[in-house]
């Protein structure tokens, strides 16, 4: 990573579902059109897993084919933050902090139900007030919806436990996703076949 400004999105980026490369895409390309980089900040281990450790989680994409998948949406870079209990610890602007590390923060794109920090601190208006603070502006990307529902990674999973791959296909955008499959009290982990090898056709609803 460089020096050089960045427009910066964080997630978890669980699955890179269609409702993700929407968010992405914009990303790479305001970062190209102001001639900066795109920077994605993403997480390992899912937060789920040190927030929640009393509850089991199977993620739809390993970090390895979650990388894939990011850098296959041309962002310039990705920072993989460890998710430790430190990191659950941090306010927003310690967090942001931690970010500007990697580059300067020239824009932070996010979702409309986005919060960052220790006890979703970091709402809309603290970023907006951070940002003024500091210097980078906010933009709020509307939720992504297909057939008037917001594609989530909870969605994704709720149609892959259903045993509905063709569902999975149209949110996920491509053949196959690694997920848990209930199949008694403990699922099963497998690669599910979606009979998709084209992504869909990506635009705001």
């Amino acid at each position: 990573m460089t020096g050089r400004p960045a427009v910066v999105t964080v997630g978890n980026f669980d699955g890179v579902h269609v409702g993700h490369q929407y968010m992405l895409r914009q990303v790479v390309d305001r970062a190209r059109a102001l001639g900066m980089r795109s920077l994605a900040v993403t997480f390992d281990p899912d937060p789920q897993v040190v927030l929640r450790p009393d509850q089991p989680f199977v993620a739809l994409t390993e970090l390895p084919e979650k990388l894939r998948l990011l850098r296959e949406l041309g962002l310039s870079d990705i920072w993989v933050c460890p998710f430790t209990p430190h990191v659950a610890a941090m306010g927003p602007a310690e967090f942001i902090a931690e970010v500007q590390q990697h580059g300067p923060v020239a824009e932070l794109w996010v979702g409309s139900d986005f919060a960052l920090g220790r006890d979703r601190a970091g709402t809309i208006p603290v970023l907006v007030q951070l940002g003024a603070e500091q210097g980078w502006g906010l933009h709020v990307v509307p939720p992504f919806r297909l057939d008037g529902t917001v594609v989530s990674s909870s969605r994704v999973r709720a149609a892959l436990s259903g045993g509905d791959a063709a569902e999975a296909a149209r949110l996920l955008g491509r053949a196959s996703v690694h997920a848990a499959l209930q199949a008694g009290p403990a699922g099963a982990c497998r690669d599910v076949p979606t009979g998709r090898t084209t992504d869909p056709l990506v635009s705001p609803l």
